[in-house]
């Protein structure tokens, strides 16, 4: 990827961020937990991929919030962001960390016996 889309993505995945935390105002997001853990825009910054993911919620339900709160978030990036286009926002939901729990859990329920010495 080029230095700009390199640029462009971490800065709208930190803004994102901060926009889902502190700026929508929705009862549903309550004592949610919402991780942005990638941005992937296209080439030409009209599209922008957003990964997130979701904790201690009912998960669907928080994306569709999310997920129906990206024209908000797409009109309060570009008040913020210094590009010449906002891309649209395409929200998806990252399980990389919910597979890592799962694999976490079965390691942990292994029955190694201790290594004495």
């Amino acid at each position: 990827m080029s230095q700009k889309i390199d640029r462009a993505n971490a800065e709208l995945q930190k803004e994102i961020a901060n926009i889902i935390v502190n700026k929508i105002r929705d009862p549903r997001l309550e004592g949610a937990i919402v991780s942005v853990v990638y941005v992937d825009t296209s080439a030409d910054l009209s599209y922008a991929k957003v990964g997130i993911s979701i904790y201690n919620a009912n998960v669907e339900e928080v994306f569709n919030v999310i997920n129906k709160a990206k024209g908000f978030i797409r009109k309060q990036l570009a008040g913020i962001v210094k590009m010449r286009m906002i891309p649209q926002l395409v929200f998806v939901l990252d399980k990389g960390m919910e597979h890592s729990q799962k694999i976490n859990d079965i390691i942990n329920n292994l029955n190694i016996p201790d290594e004495e010495e």
